[in-house]
């Protein structure tokens, strides 16, 4: 199925993306829960399509919005939405025990990955969002599992919860060690705590293959870590997962 606009529903914001020229082009970040922005944006993207009709494909892994997402859009539409829910739509072979418990964001990144990658060469797959995951396709683009941590925000929370004092902090920027007073320690310890796990990770995937291993970087926080695998063929990809989005739907 042929789309022009693919969306993509986290755990913390609504990403749309718009398709031009065969590729996602253009993203929106909209309000998990604000149907008014919801409404705004739509009537923008419209002005945008110049009288083509507005052709949607869905996936994420807030499954409660993203029906509520479905519906909205499928009141709207003068087209069927497609909705990617099953890791069998997508056009991508895996090797793991339990192929449906697999968040489907992180085989949409596989998937969009494959399209990119040279042809027998393997590839690590970074997301850094909500959750930060670290996945390897091999030299077939065979989805071979990989490792999830949480996200810089998460941490930060985790850290206000699971004390008494320690406030929340958002880390919004690299920070480098030591840590002057108790938030720049926070975000220094939060942000290497997530690049070195990253680092790692990479690290211990390369040395299970022969010749290079390129990272491919996506999500919310990517462009934080791309300055810490410089030593790495790094693809800052902030559309993968939208990219994903419109591979599969083209595969439905």
């Amino acid at each position: 199925m042929k789309v022009n606009c693919v969306v993509d529903v986290g755990n913390s914001s609504i990403k749309w993306g718009m398709v031009r020229d065969g590729a996602v082009r253009d993203v929106s970040c909209l309000d998990l829960t604000n149907q008014q922005n919801w409404l705004q944006n739509f009537e923008e993207w419209k002005r945008l399509a110049r009288g083509d009709p507005l052709s949607w494909a869905v996936a994420g892994s807030n499954a409660e919005v993203r029906d509520q997402h479905v519906h909205f859009l499928s009141r709207l539409s003068e087209r069927q939405v497609c909705v990617l829910k099953d890791y069998r739509q997508l056009p991508l072979q895996l090797n793991v025990h339990f192929p449906e418990r697999v968040g489907l964001d992180r085989l949409l990144d596989a998937v969009a990955v494959n399209s990119r990658r040279a042809e027998g060469q393997p590839a690590v797959i970074v997301d850094a969002g909500s959750a930060v995951t670290v996945d390897l396709v091999d030299e077939a683009g065979v989805f071979q599992g990989g490792a999830i941590f949480p996200g810089l925000r998460l941490m930060g929370r985790a850290l206000h919860v699971g004390t008494a004092v320690l406030p929340e902090i958002r880390v919004q920027k690299p920070s480098d060690p030591p840590g002057k007073f108790t938030e720049e320690a926070i975000a220094t310890g939060i942000f290497h705590a997530a690049a070195g796990g990253i680092m790692s990770l990479v690290k211990c995937f390369q040395s299970q293959r022969k010749g290079p291993l390129p990272v491919f970087l996506g999500g919310g926080d990517g462009r934080l870590f791309q300055p810490y695998l410089a030593d790495r063929d790094v693809v800052l990809w902030p559309e993968m997962t939208l990219e994903g989005i419109r591979l599969s739907a083209e595969h439905v």
